[in-house]
């Protein structure tokens, strides 16, 4: 019995090696390197750029104090005014965007936000301001001789004015101010009048030396606690 179970095993193997003989042989495909393709660099479309007639209008780029008159009027009594602006520009340097608020004897306040810029179709600076009282102007403006000349119409309560406000004795840290109406744009009158101061960064204070406080507007500037 032995010999015949080892003479089935070994007819058994003799067999399924037959058929492994028989099976086809399976050839091994090789897969194609694939070549890597560089992506060009895109690049970003460069943006329009700002006018150089705008680098005029750096010189008010910074934070501002302000002390002025304003005559009697339809306004009010009239009386000294105490305030202060900031100048930046918007992104992209096109448009400088000046806020300023400032109160009267009374301690009424205004406030008014304004744009200024260069106008390349038309070749001239303009302006746009609107205010806490509901008026709103537009101004074409001229740089000559260090002066600044806006003119422009002032809307307000359904009444036009004409209107002029001129930056004279400009110097770097300080210029005076008058702002001028009329009926007609010839007889002008000056509504307000006065001076503008710009602050003092706090880089270039003298060690060991307290500057003045400057007072918000309407108040008085007190000095520092020593």
């Amino acid at each position: 019995m032995n010999a015949r179970r080892a003479a089935a095993a070994l007819a058994a193997m003799g067999i399924a090696a037959t058929l492994r003989a028989a099976e086809p042989e399976q050839k091994t495909t090789a897969v194609p390197e694939q070549k890597t393709t560089a992506v060009p660099e895109v690049k970003k479309p460069e943006g329009p750029t700002p006018p150089p007639e705008n680098e005029k209008l750096n010189y008010f780029v910074a934070p501002w104090t302000s002390e002025g008159t304003v005559k009697p009027g339809p306004d009010g009594p009239g009386g000294q005014t105490q305030g202060r602006a900031m100048c930046r520009w918007m992104p992209g340097k096109f448009f400088l965007a000046c806020m300023m608020e400032s109160k009267d004897a009374a301690g009424a306040p205004t406030q008014v936000q304004s744009m200024l810029g260069w106008d390349t179709e038309k070749q001239v600076f303009r302006s746009w301001s609107f205010d806490n009282h509901g008026r709103f102007e537009a101004a074409i403006g001229t740089f000559k001789d260090d002066t600044w000349t806006w003119v422009g119409e002032s809307h307000r309560g359904g009444k036009i004015m004409q209107m002029r406000y001129v930056v004279s004795d400009a110097k770097p840290d300080a210029y005076a101010f008058s702002y001028e109406t009329s009926p007609d744009g010839k007889t002008w009158t000056t509504d307000w009048s006065g001076k503008y101061s710009k602050m003092m960064p706090r880089s270039s204070l003298t060690p060991g030396v307290r500057p003045t406080v400057i007072a918000r507007p309407g108040l008085t500037p007190t000095p520092a606690p020593k």
